[in-house]
């Protein structure tokens, strides 16, 4: 870059970068006797691999500048700072996958009088026009670079539009480093602030079993105060089977004086699982931590009731019967040291192969796929398995369910219904790509007239714990009413399985005005979805969340797979009806009704003897039951209900469960 300047020409920094990880930083000046030491160019040049090609262009290019120039005062020498070419190396270790050459030239005004003449600005466009060339040269043979390096990298397109304006806006990129560290990136200008989430295919049910918490203290130990300061929002989450730690940062706009509010935070997210080694009191600090939100996790009902599903359905054989939460007793009760047992468990799991990135900005993909080779090749691929043995056993019991288990609430205000019904929709299933109990979320989500004076508030939900493993299910607030009503939480009840028998096969209410509004309601879900709406909403975890979904699913497909789940679902009555006869039964439910006036009967003298039992995890007074009759003569002769209207199509409707 060439201007006037006060007294000859001004300092320029040639900026020649491989990978981001080197820069040649020389100066152009005029005016005394020495030539061009173009040599010392091309010898450091060639320290960059893969390079000798653009070595020798400039080198030609700058020989012409030689036999071009009438004298040599007048030719600008290459001069570097201490007079000789220097080659310094940007990062730590050694140069990784190369990610193509860029060329930039910066000026500073160095003072006094006087200006350039064109011929001299000829002589200067010379080699920069040649470097040109070579950076041409370079971005040509980009991705063969980085097959030769051992990274992968697939630029795809979504099938159809991810964002609400039905423009196909997002550009999407996979890359695969050496270690097996898959990223997924997404370049979208709806994305209000950049996110990231990284998730590992690891979680509660890899820990072992005299250890339980494990998988929760690891994650608090890596996910501390230093990623808290860099990035707007944060979150981390341990699931049975994946741990996740994700960031929304700060709302910048694409460009390099705004690079570090992002690579920042990255490069301490991948920081924490280059190396880490645990201390002792930093470990007995952190389970004290852990221990408190145990305690707070406890002042939850739909955590304690939860937890009396897990303990009353789980395969005992399955890591899913542990308690995975953990707290201080159940960390140190083996004996061991705790410090020895998180090293070892972090050794094993927290490894390349098992992780999975994705990233959401403006920015561009060559940019974000940058920093994934700069910051996140660290990673140490350990070979950990990808599978366990107990991939393909059943987490819950058949032989334990359809049965009825009346709770004592904590809040004291607060009456309840929730159904867990298992399921299984194995990979290639039909289950599994049509995902039936999508369209049971929005159809049981829909208030029963019948019974809408026992109901303040309903929410359905299916969950995977595990492909191919999960649970569909209802929460149900009652109203005052329904604790005074001895008869309301049969009728509630019987409203369920009324509604999930129409959907049953040769199952068709003779209602021709429900029949039509199923029907509109499929016809809502066979138009694809946009996955990308919630880069528009506030407050921040909403984007976030989105990211996050992509990311656990990524662990166990491809990016296209991931980033197009909610395009690719495949909606069919036929199918529903044999999803909902197989499972959606009340032998296959477990219900738990929690009503504050339980305590009484819980209490009493005779409590023990009516079949109240507590808790040893939680606490929760609980008795259960076999399910009344009724409920399930309701579910067999399939009473249909009066006409309801058709919700509104909802791709997603998980909901986390609290932490």
């Amino acid at each position: 870059t060439a201007r006037p300047a006060a007294s000859g020409f001004s300092r320029s920094s040639l900026y020649l970068e491989q990978g981001s990880s080197f820069f040649f930083d020389s100066a152009l000046s005029f005016g005394d006797d020495e030539w061009l030491n173009w040599r010392d160019l091309i010898a450091s040049m060639k320290i960059m691999h893969s390079s000798p090609a653009i070595a020798l262009v400039l080198a030609l290019s700058l020989t012409s500048v030689r036999a071009f120039a009438p004298q040599p005062t007048q030719i600008p020498r290459l001069l570097s700072r201490n007079h000789a070419s220097r080659v310094r190396q940007a990062s730590q270790g050694p140069l990784r996958a190369p990610a193509g050459v860029r060329l930039m030239a910066l000026d500073e005004a160095t003072g006094g009088g006087g200006s350039i003449d064109p011929q001299t600005i000829a002589l200067i466009a010379s080699p920069l026009v040649a470097a040109a060339f070579a950076f041409a040269f370079a971005f040509t043979n980009e991705k063969q670079k980085l097959a030769d390096a051992g990274v992968e990298v697939k630029d795809f397109v979504p099938s159809v539009s991810l964002t609400e304006n039905g423009k196909i806006q997002s550009k999407l990129r996979s890359v695969r480093l050496p270690s097996g560290f898959e990223a997924l990136l997404i370049s979208d200008p709806n994305v209000p602030n950049p996110t990231a989430c990284l998730a590992l295919k690891a979680g509660q049910w890899e820990e072992p079993a005299y250890a339980s918490g494990l998988a929760h203290l690891c994650e608090h130990m890596l996910w501390g105060g230093d990623i808290m300061s860099k990035a707007a929002w944060t979150e981390a989450l341990t699931r049975p089977r994946t741990t996740s730690y994700g960031m929304v940062m700060s709302d910048v706009r694409p460009g390099p004086g705004n690079k570090d509010k992002i690579t920042q935070p990255l490069q301490t997210l991948a920081q924490q699982f280059y190396d880490t080694f645990f201390v002792d009191e930093v470990v007995i600090k952190e389970m004290k931590v852990l221990d408190s939100e145990f305690k707070f996790f406890k002042s939850n009902d739909a955590n304690r009731i939860g937890n009396l599903f897990r303990d009353k359905t789980a395969n005992p054989k399955h890591p899913f019967a542990r308690f995975g939460i953990g707290n201080a007793r159940t960390l140190s009760s083996s004996g061991k040291n705790p410090t020895d047992e998180l090293q070892g468990f972090y050794d094993e799991w927290y490894s390349a192969n098992l992780m999975r990135l994705v990233v959401a900005s403006r920015e561009d993909l060559s940019t974000m796929q940058d920093w994934v080779i700069r910051y996140f090749s660290e990673i140490p691929n350990r070979n950990a398995p990808e599978s366990l043995s107990y991939d393909d056993m059943s987490p819950f019991d058949p032989t334990k369910t359809g049965n009825l288990f009346r709770v004592v609430p904590v809040a004291k205000n607060k009456r309840t219904i929730q159904f867990y019904i298992p399921f299984e929709a194995p990979r290639g299933s039909e289950y599994a790509e049509s995902k039936p109990w999508r369209f049971l979320e929005a159809i049981m989500n829909v208030d029963d007239p019948s019974v809408s004076k026992y109901i303040e508030e309903r929410r359905s939900e299916g969950i995977l714990l595990r492909s191919p493993f999960g649970f569909f299910g209802i929460t149900l607030t009652l109203t005052p009413q329904a604790e005074r009503d001895p008869k309301a939480v049969e009728e509630v009840l019987g409203s369920i399985y009324r509604r999930l028998s129409n959907f049953r096969p040769g199952q068709k209410s003779p209602d021709t005005d429900f029949e039509r509004e199923i029907d509109q309601l499929f016809g809502q879900f066979r138009t694809p979805q946009p996955i990308f709406d919630d880069f528009d909403m506030a407050p921040l975890d909403r984007p976030y969340t989105l990211v996050r979904r992509i990311a656990q699913d990524f662990l166990d497909v491809s990016a296209e797979e991931a980033i197009t789940d909610s395009q690719t679902v495949r909606w069919d009555r036929a199918i529903l009806s044999r999803f909902v006869e197989r499972y959606m039964t009340p032998q296959n439910s477990q219900i738990f009704v929690a009503m504050p006036t339980y305590e009484a009967q819980a209490l009493s003298k005779t409590a023990k003897r009516d079949g109240w039992q507590e808790d040893d995890i939680f606490g929760s007074f609980y008795k259960q039951e076999p399910l009344p009759k009724s409920i399930i003569q309701a579910f067999n002769q399939g009473v249909t209900e009066t006409s309801m209207p058709a919700p509104a199509a909802t791709p997603d409707t998980t909901q986390e469960p609290a932490k």
